[in-house]
């Protein structure tokens, strides 16, 4: 009787576990976007990227203008983050070409990607923060 009591303790307690965990991935991982940038200042917020560490950015589209990763802690002073693309694995300041980036944005309480330079055409930006 008491190797039963133990055993179903035991498997609460694991099946517990595992479900506490699943739920904090959920919670870690966060979709923003789509959002279309055609002009000069345009931008995808990243509203809450508290207990994020990475993001991955991907532009749609054909444009002529530059796009750059930018992050926060106080809420109000942005500053440019290096992105790396997939393509190259080399880090850049900005992004100009339809690729897919990944950044590092620990610490960071919110992001954007802002365009900084425009010239013509439209991307479509989409972000995913793990």
């Amino acid at each position: 009787m008491l190797r039963k009591i133990l055993l179903a303790t035991v498997l609460a307690l694991g099946v517990s576990g595992a479900a506490e965990a699943q739920s904090t991935v959920a919670l870690a991982s966060r979709t923003f976007g789509p959002a279309t940038v055609d002009a000069n200042g345009e931008s995808l917020t990243l509203p809450d990227v508290r207990g994020v560490q990475t993001v991955g950015i991907q532009t749609v589209g054909t444009f002529s203008g530059t796009l750059e990763l930018q992050c926060t802690v106080d809420g109000t002073n942005y500053k440019q983050v290096d992105v790396t693309p997939v393509s190259s694995q080399t880090p850049a300041a900005s992004m100009t070409t339809e690729n897919v980036f990944t950044a590092s944005v620990g610490g960071c309480t919110a992001a954007r990607v802002i365009s900084t330079a425009w010239t013509s055409g439209s991307v479509v930006v989409m972000a995913r923060g793990t």
